[in-house]
């Protein structure tokens, strides 16, 4: 990963933070855990070669963001599902502990209850504006403000768009977003290398102290 060695020969503390890469099954469990919805060979590429990274004051390696481990993924999938369709839970049993094989049939259910109760415009393809989260959106990277970078995984020519979905106002119009998560990582290696503004988000990357920053 090209953007790691920049990393491990200007910013070693940023690039330390990446953990050891994930296994197939983690994987294989996870693609089933977050709605059945099919993610990208980039993210799934991604995961292969790490783990995410740790949530530390070591700096970001994305523009503003920190990549997710594979199960922070399915957690925060989860927890988007259950508070964005509690209504839709509510007088059924909570959901099962992190370690029982039900709580994956519990979220699935809660994602088929959505689409029938039609919580949402399941027919919108991929790149559409939402304006709240759904079962076929996957975060991959936080803020650690509570704003997450979302995989659009809906149908269409934008299948796999990464999008800033902000906690309030979720996938605003004007909402930084990149064709895909692999375009986000060339966009950062271009910021980078060329020490420019990152074009989407318009934050300036800064190697400092063993850190890479983003003002």
């Amino acid at each position: 990963m090209k953007l790691y060695e920049w990393c491990a020969e200007n910013a070693p503390e940023t690039g330390e933070a990446f953990l050891s890469k994930g296994l197939a099954i983690e994987l294989d469990t996870a693609q089933g855990r977050t709605g059945g919805y099919p993610w990208p060979e980039d993210v799934l590429a991604f995961y292969e070669w790490c783990d995410g990274a740790l949530r530390a004051p070591s700096g970001y390696i994305l523009p503003g963001l920190r990549p997710l481990g594979i199960s922070e993924v399915v957690s925060v999938w989860e927890d988007d599902m259950l508070s964005s369709y509690a209504h839709l839970a509510a007088g059924a049993s909570p959901p099962p502990s992190e370690k029982s094989d039900a709580r994956g049939t519990f979220f699935a259910q809660l994602g088929a209850n959505a689409i029938a109760a039609e919580s949402f415009d399941a027919n919108k393809l991929a790149g559409s504006a939402i304006g709240g989260f759904i079962p076929a959106l996957l975060p991959v990277a936080e803020d650690q403000n509570g704003s997450y970078l979302m995989i659009d995984r809906r149908g269409g020519k934008e299948f796999g768009a990464a999008v800033f979905y902000d906690k309030v106002d979720a996938d605003l119009n004007d909402a930084p977003r990149w064709k895909s998560f692999l375009a986000l990582n060339r966009a950062t290696l271009q910021a980078v290398t060329s020490e420019t503004p990152e074009e989407q988000t318009d934050l300036t990357p800064i190697a400092l102290g063993g850190r890479l920053t983003w003002q």
